[in-house]
């Protein structure tokens, strides 16, 4: 009876209130304006609502209802309310079976005392559906109809139930912009679904940073608007975390490709859930049938309408579960309400609910049999005093607030602990919009957020591409692996907690760019196709690769050598004429001539001796002259010295020549014969270029194979050519031996060449190019999460000496090269000598072929001596007799 008594009263008051704002005009509108401004600030920066099932259930239903029970003029007439709900937007005011529910308009009357409540639900963006819904509400008589439906939606049902002016007032899931609320439609706006929840994501990512989460994985569903995710987005970029946003459809799993894609991965992989709880759920239990709650992946789960005991449903027993779970603190199933009455900060309790609010929804509908444009009217006035209300999360109370207040809110942190038994949830922080997050324990690790979760790669299995190349990867009994790579493999995999299958691939390369298939062959194709997950060896860092695949850290770095063959060494026949070239040996022979004949020449024209009989007296012809030069060369005693001054000058100049000739012939075959010293042809890329009879060759599909091919450099270019002609190869071990038959130099990775040349210094002669070097590292597919990890332990390890250790372990093999030239003495055997015994041999034969001539000669001249008158031979021997005794009386 009260309300009937004020209500007089009440349509004075409202029409006093009307000549106010039509008198102030504009000023009155522009405060308005401001102050609908700053509510939506307030609303925009706190928190969620997760109160809007006990928002549209108690006052859409209950209150409404009870309205209509007692607000109208006649209490036993029954009234019909319609409310209209998106189908998306069902789960909020129905039952599961009715969420599953897949009928285009699913109509439900619910009888609450005198109030017949109609409940439709509508598909999204369905025009038929919707006018089907409202056809059959205006065929059920209803006096108006609450809309529960997105912003998009809510537009057009606006326009729908305006054309069959139909009371209506929408009720908006998320905030709808300003300028889709026409005047004098319903000022109610519902605090953005999840606005604090977005805050509390970003407070947790924030806090997070310590488990460097690089990249992460996002499902969305609607349940976050534009300004909700990109407050999300931005705390994702302020810490530099990369992200894939996907939007989930239920029809189709539309996320479980996306599951079955990350399931191939072994990289740490982040999610993060901003869907509904019963989108969560379903995402959960796919993610559980594909193995993806496991060691190494990880996830946060941020809604509204999810509780411990959901989660509770999922089997994680034996499984390495890493959940992240945040939820409100308190979920009530009713909506308690305190306070007293003062002006705007009105309260509503059980007791007083309706005499504070169902005195403007019945004037509201008192008014519509008098008014052109009830619709508008009913919009306008009845939810006014609700523009101000909020909820109190934490207390579970309704009330209307000042506008310069800021609710609190609070909410949880869980996570998942054990795994070998059923799973438990425990509590390991807190966020509240005055201190933020706040962990239980401090200062917290990954242990702490992530107990299930295995360090480095969780003792994952990598594929790891390689080719056979040492001292770097060898192969031992066809089985094992060893070499300067697989102790850098090894120490990894004990450091990163994760083992290995190596693989080769078929065409026994690292990998070169194939123009016309646009693709990579050998091991780094492997990595670009995403068919190993690592690939180790010497690879090369170039430019060109980088564009394809990624690179750790470099390991090492390492120049060109060139392996050829040496030259036989071995003492030949002619070795005692190797000293001297053969110009020399032609000269010094004439030097004998030349130095007899100009001595003779000095004596004839010697004042002493110029008579002819002084000159035969001192045998001053051309024989005795050439031979006395002979035999000071050969170091044979002469007596015969010219006794002239200018005669003993020639003697002297001869003998200090012939000393130095005899030294330096001395020490050179005395070296050649004691000491094998290797003669290197080639010292550089230059000589080899210009080499007339040594060909270049390399393994094909190495560096050095593209390098030379497309090098600049004239003389490298040569050298490309030349490869180019040579047969493809990609067995060291076969390059090795066509150096030592095929007259070919292997030109590689110094330290490849090197430890090969090394097991046969004999045989092989090794030479680095200096001043060029490259450097060496792993390899990995782009973008890869290990990349980083494997970077960081290389450099661990050459800060720890490690790298150095097993360079020197395997390559240490340079000295053994470098000192070659070291002396190698032996004794002299037969075969050194040979050119000696050779020369006295055919001495030996020469003179007796002078002695047979001289036998023949000597029998021709006695022949014509016999022939000559004995009168004439007695006067030539009496002369010769002469001749003789006067010499000899001329030497006493």
């Amino acid at each position: 009876m009260a309300l009937h008594q004020g209500e007089k009263g009440k349509k004075r008051e409202i029409k006093s209130t009307r000549r106010r704002r039509k008198k102030h005009g504009k000023k009155e509108k522009k405060k308005e304006d401001k102050s609908k401004e700053r509510n939506y600030k307030i609303r925009n920066n706190s928190t969620n609502n997760m109160r809007l099932v006990h928002l549209l259930r108690s006052l859409g239903l209950l209150v409404l209802s009870s309205v209509l029970t007692y607000g109208l003029h006649s209490p036993k007439k029954v009234h019909t309310i319609g409310i209209l709900v998106e189908k998306t937007l069902s789960w909020m005011v129905m039952s599961s079976h009715k969420i599953l529910n897949t009928s285009t308009c699913d109509a439900d009357t619910w009888q609450l005392g005198a109030v017949k409540v109609v409940h439709d639900v509508f598909q999204s963006n369905d025009l038929p559906s919707m006018q089907n819904c409202i056809a059959k509400m205006q065929a059920e008589g209803v006096a108006g109809i609450v809309v529960l439906a997105m912003c998009d939606n809510q537009l057009l049902l606006h326009q729908l139930l305006r054309q069959k002016n139909i009371p209506h007032v929408p009720v908006p899931s998320t905030y709808c912009y300003r300028d889709h609320f026409e005047e004098g439609r319903s000022p109610w706006r519902l605090r953005q679904r999840a606005s604090t929840l977005s805050l509390v994501i970003k407070d947790t990512i924030k806090a997070l940073n310590f488990l460097a989460i690089k990249e992460i994985i996002i499902f969305t569903d609607g349940t976050y608007n534009i300004n909700q995710a990109s407050v999300i987005l931005q705390s994702l970029s302020e810490e530099n975390i990369r992200f894939m946003a996907y939007q989930v459809n239920y029809t189709n799993a539309s996320y479980k490709s996306v599951l079955e894609w990350t399931k191939k991965s072994i990289k740490r992989t982040y999610f993060l859930l901003l869907t509904y709880g019963h989108g969560s759920m379903e995402i959960l239990n796919c993610a559980r049938d594909l193995e993806l709650i496991r060691y190494n992946t990880f996830w946060i789960i941020a809604n509204l309408d999810m509780n411990i005991e959901e989660l509770k449903t999922l089997d994680l027993q034996n499984v390495r579960a890493n959940i992240l779970y945040i939820k409100k603190p308190c979920i009530s199933s009713s909506v308690g309400i305190s306070g007293e009455q003062n002006g705007f900060n009105i309260s509503i309790t059980d007791n007083y609910l309706l005499q504070t609010v169902s005195r403007y929804f019945t004037y509201c509908l008192n008014m519509s049999e008098t008014t052109p444009q009830p619709s508008e009217i009913w919009q306008a006035e009845l939810f006014f005093p609700i523009a101000e209300m909020e909820f109190d999360e934490t207390n579970d109370n309704m009330f209307m607030v000042d506008p310069e207040e800021v609710v609190d809110r609070k909410y949880d942190i869980f996570r998942v602990d054990g795994y070998e038994e059923e799973p438990t949830y425990k509590r390991i922080g807190e966020w509240c919009s005055e201190v933020g997050l706040v962990f239980m324990v401090t200062p917290i690790d990954a242990r702490d957020v992530f107990p299930n979760a295995l360090p480095g790669l969780g003792n994952a299995t990598l594929k790891v591409g390689t080719v056979v190349l040492a001292p770097y990867i060898t192969r031992v009994n066809g089985t094992g692996w060893e070499g300067f790579c697989i102790d850098i493999l090894n120490e990894m995999s004990s450091t990163m907690n994760f083992n290995y299958i190596l693989q080769e691939p078929e065409d026994k390369m690292f990998g070169v760019y194939d123009n016309a298939t646009h693709n990579w062959t050998g091991v780094i194709g492997m990595a670009y196709n995403n068919e190993v997950d690592l690939g180790i060896g010497p690879i090369t860092l170039t430019a060109h690769r980088f564009e394809y695949i990624d690179f750790t850290h470099p390991f090492s770095e390492d120049g060109i050598g060139i392996a050829y063959r040496l030259e036989d060494d071995r003492v030949s026949m002619d070795m005692i004429f190797r000293p001297f070239q053969l110009w020399v040996w032609i000269l010094t022979p004439g030097a004998i001539f030349f130095v007899g004949i100009f001595l003779t020449v000095i004596n004839k024209i010697s004042a002493i001796f110029r008579s002819t009989k002084a000159c035969e007296e001192l045998n001053c012809s051309y024989y005795e002259n050439c031979w006395y030069t002979l035999g000071t060369a050969l170091m044979q005693g002469q007596n015969n010295e010219p006794k002239n001054v200018s005669g003993r000058i020639v003697i002297i100049f001869w003998w200090l020549f012939v000393i130095l000739l005899t030294t330096y012939y001395t020490a050179f075959l005395a070296a050649i014969l004691t000491v094998k010293v290797s003669k290197l042809s080639i010292t550089s890329l230059e000589d080899l270029a210009h080499h007339p009879s040594i060909k270049p060759i390399t393994l094909s599909g190495s560096t050095w194979w593209s390098y030379f091919l497309k090098s600049r450099n004239p003389s490298y270019r040569t050298i490309g050519r030349e490869i180019r002609r040579s047969p493809n190869v990609t067995d060291t071990a076969r390059i090795m031996e066509m150096v030592l038959t095929e007259n070919f130099a292997y030109v590689m990775d110094s330290s490849v060449v090197r430890y090969f040349a090394a097991k046969d210094k004999k045989a092989y002669a090794f030479v680095e190019e200096k001043g060029y070097r490259q450097s060496l590292g792993f390899i990995t597919p782009k973008h890869s999460a290990i990349r980083e990890m494997l970077s960081f332990n290389i450099i661990k390890f050459q800060e720890l000496g490690l790298i150095e250790k097993w360079r020197r372990q395997w390559c240490n093999c340079t000295k053994q090269l470098l000192l070659r030239k070291s002396v190698e003495t032996k004794a002299l055997a037969l075969e050194d000598l040979g050119g000696a015994f050779t020369v006295a041999g055919g001495t030996a034969l020469a003179s007796i072929l002078l002695a047979f001539m001289e036998k023949v000669i000597s029998k021709y001249r006695k022949s014509k001596v016999l022939e000559t008158p004995i009168e004439e031979r007695n006067e030539q021997k009496d002369l010769e007799q002469s001749s003789i005794r006067l010499k000899l009386f001329r030497r006493r």
